[in-house]
């Protein structure tokens, strides 16, 4: 071995990546290229997270065909749907965890992958702590269910109102079930505009997630794309030393509010961007001062249940052409 050689390897084996050589990574994988952290919220609980695995697959893909490293990690998920009553501290342990592994392992950059109400804005709070190139992949809303009552498509808080139904004697018990068993057709975060799909709709508007992203369906086979193009985009924003913090500035924030005024978005969406403001070092108070003054400017165009009508779910947001009525109130 020449010395240049033996002085490379003694880099890494005694440097930062000295682990990776024994999950099967070359001596000169390590030397050149960019390593990116994966955070992957995959669960078997959450169907807003059983696509991630193969999510996660095509992120690696598009890491390294940019030259990169791919390096995966786990964090947690909870389920709004349980209604435990405590689900916000789990935005915070999220944040906390990526915080630790990206700061004790010193990823080069880090992608994130999630979906649901408290997941993505504990990402994007990561995002700013560790001001590292970052960028987050949402697995994406399921399908809508069948037409119910003159809904054309439905999502689970039907059930609710079919429960209402057979109190009432307008529906049986059968068909209950069977509607329960249909309105969640898909993998994915729920058919509504509620603060799952908001807020990883959010997370495209703030600039921390590649257009269109918010939105693809998780069944679709774009949202695959979208995921491969977001680990080549990654490394490049390593190279050219692009971080979160210089993404997420306050004209970033009010493009984002103005977003979840503009689409009638879920209103935890405040507590979450107020949140998020704080750790970019803005004053929470700035930030609901804008949500009040953007509320007066910006109208609402565009109409997803429960923003307005029964009609629109999100897989039509995903292709707003095609359906007269649901902008342009």
């Amino acid at each position: 071995m020449n010395e240049e050689r033996f002085e490379r390897a003694m880099n890494v084996y005694t440097g930062k990546w000295q682990m990776l050589p024994l999950q099967g990574w070359s001596i000169d994988d390590l030397t050149d290229r960019p390593v990116i952290g994966i955070a992957n919220t995959f669960n078997e609980i959450c169907p807003g997270h059983m696509n991630l695995r193969q999510v996660c697959d095509a992120v690696k893909h598009g890491i390294c065909l940019a030259g990169g490293v791919p390096v995966e990690f786990g964090t947690i998920a909870v389920c709004d749907i349980a209604q435990s009553g405590y689900v916000l501290p789990s935005r915070d342990v999220i944040c906390d965890s990526i915080e630790l592994m990206v700061k004790n392992h010193h990823f080069d950059g880090i992608v994130m992958l999630g979906s649901c109400d408290k997941i993505v804005p504990g990402m994007l709070m990561a995002a700013a702590r560790c001001e590292i190139p970052a960028i987050i992949v949402t697995g994406g809303p399921m399908l809508g269910g069948p037409a119910f009552n003159g809904r054309p498509k439905t999502e689970w808080t039907v059930v609710a109102e079919a429960v209402g139904m057979v109190q009432a004697g307008k529906l049986s018990k059968d068909e209950l079930l069977q509607l329960a068993g249909t309105v969640m057709p898909t993998v994915g975060s729920c058919a509504f505009y509620g603060t799952a799909n908001t807020m990883s709709c959010v997370t495209e508007s703030i600039g921390m997630q590649l257009p269109g992203g918010g939105s693809i369906p998780a069944v679709y086979v774009e949202r695959l794309r979208h995921a491969k193009a977001s680990g080549e985009k990654i490394v490049e924003l390593v190279r050219k030393n692009i971080k979160a913090t210089d993404i997420m500035t306050m004209e970033s924030m009010r493009n984002a509010i103005s977003f979840l005024m503009a689409t009638g978005g879920s209103t935890n969406g405040v507590l979450h961007l107020a949140a998020l403001g704080n750790e970019l070092g803005f004053d929470p108070d700035i930030i609901m001062n804008e949500f009040d003054r953007l509320s007066k400017e910006v109208p609402q165009i565009c109409r997803i249940y429960p923003a307005g009508t029964n009609n629109y779910v999100m897989e039509d947001f995903y292709f707003p052409e095609e359906y007269q009525g649901l902008w342009n109130i």
